[in-house]
């Protein structure tokens, strides 16, 4: 499964992924569980579990009656992610190996399909959209998380652009005809339409900016090795880290926080939708 570059990339970050000190991924995940209406006693599958932003906050809401299965393609976060459900206890919980854009789970149904920051990693989205629906319960929910226009990451990946060199032995990836996967979720319309054409109706959302601190680069530095951003920092040569790491330095100083922090900032966009009863 590692031949997959996102489940590559993911397995490197395993160790660090939402565990530096950096409150991201587990606020959106506790976010999404709560928009969509999570309730005791229901099965919940999470999609792109990672180290449990949505899966741990699923559990405390579903309690010992429900039951909620974490999937993910990077072996390391699964074996991470199961170790933590064992120390926790939590007897209602699984983690398994598996593709987001195909869940092996063709006989299953649950009460509530949740994804969070995973779909723009699909080739194809809109398929990714149609096989989760399929896997939500009459009367049940597929909620998702997803990146708004409206952020800083954008303007991040021209700055890293500009210093990542590729290596000669890396072919390079060919450039789409059209939209992009990343920009294609981003776009409200698009997902709205590709929810609706995979059968799903009442269709809710909200938008929320987040901002996140950091006490100094370093910190950054730390957490963006430990998320997917880290297939783009690889390609930065070590002798370039000290400029990047002073170019990055006075962007998130530009837009510190009230209380001083650096800070980034995005804007996130929670929806739901129901499979008809």
């Amino acid at each position: 499964m590692t031949d997959n570059p996102h489940a590559a990339v993911f397995d490197r970050a395993a160790a660090t992924y939402d565990r530096v000190g950096v409150d991201f991924f587990s606020t959106f995940g506790r976010l999404l569980v709560e928009h969509t209406g999570v309730a005791s006693g229901e099965r919940v599958l999470d999609i792109g579990t990672g180290r449990g932003a949505v899966l741990f906050p699923a559990a405390a809401a579903v309690g010992p009656d429900g039951h909620v299965l974490g999937l993910d393609l990077a072996p390391g976060m699964v074996q991470r992610t199961s170790a933590e459900v064992a120390e926790r206890g939590l007897e209602h919980v699984r983690v398994v190996l598996g593709d987001a854009a195909d869940p092996p789970l063709a006989d299953q149904r649950f009460d509530a399909v949740l994804s969070s920051l995973v779909l723009f990693f699909l080739d194809d989205p809109a398929a990714g959209v149609r096989r989760w629906a399929r896997l939500v319960s009459p009367g049940g929910r597929l909620g998702l998380c997803t990146f708004l226009p409206d952020g800083d990451d954008e303007r991040f990946r021209e700055l890293v652009e500009a210093f990542v060199e590729v290596p000669d032995d890396i072919e390079p990836q060919p450039q789409p005809d059209g939209p992009t996967s990343f920009e294609l979720v981003k776009d409200v319309a698009w997902l709205d339409g590709a929810i609706a054409a995979a059968g799903l109706v009442d269709i809710d959302a909200v938008e929320v900016r987040h901002a996140t601190g950091f006490e100094d680069v370093e910190q950054w530095w730390r957490w963006a090795w430990s998320q997917g951003m880290r297939s783009a920092l690889e390609l930065i040569p070590e002798a370039r880290h000290a400029a990047f790491k002073e170019a990055v330095a006075a962007d998130l100083a530009a837009n510190a926080l009230p209380d001083g922090r650096l800070g980034f900032h995005v804007t996130v966009r929670l929806t739901t939708a129901r499979h008809p009863d």
